[in-house]
């Protein structure tokens, strides 16, 4: 006996959505995902007065800010 299309379609679509979500759990479960919201000393020769864990495969970024609030590009006047 011949299984419908329909069957067979619904079987491999629900294959691909448990193969995702398992997929995209282990790839988050594997990431470091902390925020390292302290300050850091711009001091020559020091990196870091903290320890904090780093995902050494991952991407960072940093915001430098004048520690005033507002939108810089309206608080430059000329």
């Amino acid at each position: 006996m011949r299984i419908p299309t329909t069957a067979q379609v619904g079987c491999i679509v629900l294959f691909a959505a448990i193969t995702g979500f398992l997929g995209a759990r282990y790839w988050v479960e594997s990431r470091t995902l902390r925020a390292v919201d302290m300050p850091v000393s711009l001091a020559r020769g020091i990196v870091s007065t903290g320890t904090f864990n780093l995902n050494t495969h991952g991407f960072y970024s940093i915001l430098i800010g004048d520690g005033k609030a507002g939108n810089p590009s309206t608080a430059i006047s000329g």
